[in-house]
Formats: C-alpha cells, structure tokens, sequence
C-alpha cells in the first residue's frame, strides 16, 4: 500500500529504525557505500530531525518558499 502509517507512536517508529538498520547490517545485498557506512562507520537508520525535515519540505536551496507548495496557502 503507498499510504502513510498512521498511529504509530514514536517509540514503535525508533523501534522499526533500529530493526531496520540491523536487518540492512546483516544483509548480504546491501548496496555500498551503505553496507560500508552501516557496518563500518556504525551509520544507523533514524527518524529526520525537525530541521531536518523542514529543510526537506521546503525544497532545494537558494529557495525561499515560506511552504513547500509556495508562498500562498492552498485554497
């Protein structure tokens, strides 16, 4: 399904990162640079940082969008 999980706490949501990042750990398919930056770095999968994901939403530099659909809200 392409929907976003919905009622998921914050801790189940760490949870799954850390499952995940084991799993992409001990999988022997895992691409590189990743597999080098997960086993040998100690890289972990996490959730984005509220900066993090604002600077995301907002789009690429040298924009100055206010919102990542532009100035004006949505009618």
């Amino acid at each position: 399904d392409h929907r976003p999980v919905r009622w998921v706490t914050w801790r189940e949501a760490i949870a799954y990162c850390d499952w995940l990042t084991g799993k992409l750990r001990e999988r022997g398919d895992t691409p590189e640079p990743l597999r080098t930056l997960l086993r040998e770095q100690r890289w972990r999968v996490t959730l984005p940082s509220e900066t993090e994901w604002e600077k995301a939403a907002r789009g690429p530099a040298p924009s100055r969008r206010i919102l990542a659909w532009g100035d004006e809200l949505p009618g």
